[in-house]
């Protein structure tokens, strides 16, 4: 398991001030709101406060973090990924289980992805957390289902006008093999892609220099 300090999933673009306080954004993307292919009902309410707590505390907050969740089409939780023995894709909220792999239900779509698929399922179900879900297509690089909500990213961009300093943009989820629930760790480490999947140590060191930080969005993991 890697050690590393440094991740691809989060790029420093500024210095990061010790005490104060920070914000931590989870996954504000259209998506996760009304009109969005995974939306949560009450989201643009969120939004709304979210928006209010950024522009009524212009200067009380020190530093913002945004995690993006962000996805290809061909993602180990989406349809595309996996196939049955009539080459069907499973419908969304379909459930991928290690027995389903293992008497050929599903296999991945992609010869070369297989092994890994077999090995995924079964390294979730022995965690115990959760089986496979496979999710209505969400967050796509490029789509406008990936961007921050409107009336957050007006805020966000007021509080960088203010402070004259950039938002830290954490991306999690492009790695197609495994999911990435949390921005901290992926839930299943792929071998020789640490620096994308293993323990987020760069975004851990700089959250935990602040005094106090702030927890909101749309994902509670």
């Amino acid at each position: 398991m890697s050690e590393s300090k440094t991740s691809s999933l989060y790029c420093s673009n500024i210095d990061i001030p010790s005490g104060g306080v920070g914000l931590l954004l989870i996954d504000p993307q259209n998506d996760f709101h009304p009109g969005g292919s995974l939306a949560i009902a009450d989201a643009d309410k969120d939004a709304e406060r979210i928006s209010k707590l950024i522009k009524e505390n212009l200067e009380k907050i020190d530093h913002i973090y945004v995690t993006l969740d962000s996805h290809q089409k061909y993602h180990i939780a989406h349809p595309l990924f996996w196939v049955n023995e009539q080459k069907v894709h499973p419908t969304p909220f379909t459930t991928v289980t290690k027995k389903d792999v293992e008497n050929g239900k599903w296999k991945p779509t992609r010869a070369e992805h297989r092994i890994w698929g077999l090995h995924y399922v079964s390294e979730l179900e022995r965690k115990g957390n959760f089986a496979l879900t496979i999710w209505p297509e969400h967050c796509l690089i490029g789509t406008p289902g990936h961007c921050v909500r409107g009336v957050i990213q007006e805020a966000l961009q007021a509080w960088e006008d203010a402070k004259e300093k950039a938002v830290s943009y954490i991306v999690k989820g492009n790695n197609s093999k495994t999911e990435h629930y949390s921005a901290i760790k992926a839930e299943v480490i792929v071998p020789g892609e640490e620096d994308l999947t293993d323990l987020n140590r760069t975004l851990l060191d700089e959250l935990s220099r602040h005094d106090k930080v702030l927890i909101c969005g749309q994902a509670s993991s």
